[in-house]
């Protein structure tokens, strides 16, 4: 019975000898449309798949037969995760070519890039260019979707009060607990001076920057960039705000004006600042026509893997190693196991 290393070295589960160092590429293993493909991407995931199953499936595994810890007892899973790993690394390789050749994406050169082994590196980049494949594919679609002034209007009529909606400033004055009676005293004493300061004529963004704790809109001044309907709802998105935020800022008549209490939510006191009114068709005739070009998530990944699926068909993929442990008379139910143990981001 051979005994296997829980922090594999994978350099030794592959026939090849890839040569792996902490920043070196390795050997190629394999090319896809005459693209190298290298041992030090190939053997991060296996290491990163089998440490998921190792510590996470090792239990459920053990009971159906399989002792990561044996070889002998671990060979069919073994030659299935190669198997896995292998089309993986180059679906990696197909989503590189579309996105760079097909969409002209590029990445970043982030500062972190340097510090990472060839493996990882390569992770974090595949993975940058699936989400901007991504962005871009679903900005294809909703480009492409039909959208009429009939349907736009017919969506205002449908329910007007929907897009009846407001956008504002707020000033912040958070409680950590809300039901410690004297925080939430001192946070309304705090935001009740904060009022009248701006009644004395001190500029709202001036005060929101020096108060307010939504550390994202107090350096814009207390503005969130989004406009809501009477239900806190942002009718073309998914943000939504407390009712009681909301109901204050429709009390506001004019835009200038500020609520003269502080408005209380589950996070704090609240002061608003009326920034803008969308009420009629025209205003807010863009925000329908975004909404109804907008493409379900379901759709755009559907989108991507026809996209990849039809790349993989067309390529020329060869590959130079040799798999330890896969065969061709493998069955998939081990195979099933290994890919239930990997996380579909990797």
């Amino acid at each position: 019975m051979k005994k296997l290393l829980i922090v594999l070295s994978v350099c030794v589960v592959l026939i090849i000898a890839a040569g792996c160092s902490d920043k070196g590429a390795g050997d190629v293993v394999g090319t896809v449309n005459g693209e190298n493909i290298y041992s030090g991407e190939y053997n991060y995931y296996f290491s990163d798949y089998f440490t998921d199953s190792y510590t996470n499936y090792y239990d459920y595994m053990l009971q159906s037969g399989y002792d990561l810890n044996d070889e002998d007892s671990s060979k069919e899973i073994l030659g299935n995760l190669e198997k896995y790993v292998w089309d993986k690394v180059v679906e990696n390789a197909i989503v590189r070519e579309i996105a760079t050749k097909d969409y002209k994406i590029t990445l970043d050169d982030y500062y972190f890039f340097d510090a990472l082994d060839y493996g990882h590196l390569n992770f974090i980049k595949d993975n940058l260019y699936y989400q901007k494949l991504t962005e871009a594919v679903k900005a294809e679609l909703e480009a492409d979707k039909k959208v009429t002034d009939e349907d736009i209007k017919a969506a205002y009529d449908k329910d007007t009060a929907k897009w009846n909606t407001r956008q504002v400033s707020h000033i912040l004055i958070a409680i950590s607990d809300p039901t410690n009676e004297e925080e939430v005293a001192a946070a309304k004493a705090k935001a009740e001076e904060i009022i009248k300061e701006l009644a004395s004529g001190k500029d709202f963004a001036d005060l929101a920057k020096q108060y307010s704790d939504d550390t994202g809109s107090a350096s814009e001044g207390g503005k969130l960039d989004v406009y809501f309907n009477s239900t806190g709802a942002d009718p073309a998105g998914t943000t939504s705000f407390y009712t009681e935020f909301a109901a204050a800022a429709f009390k506001l008549e004019k835009v200038g004006d500020i609520t003269q209490t502080p408005v209380l939510t589950d996070v704090g006191y609240h002061i608003i600042k009326l920034d803008g009114i969308h009420s009629d068709y025209k205003s807010v005739k863009d925000v329908i026509e975004e909404s109804l070009r907008a493409v379900d998530d379901t759709t755009v990944s559907d989108a991507v893997s026809q996209k990849i699926a039809k790349a993989k068909d067309a390529a020329k993929i060869d590959m130079t190693m040799e798999f330890k442990y896969y065969t061709e008379e493998d069955t998939s139910s081990s195979s099933d196991s290994s890919s239930s143990t990997s996380d579909s981001s990797k």
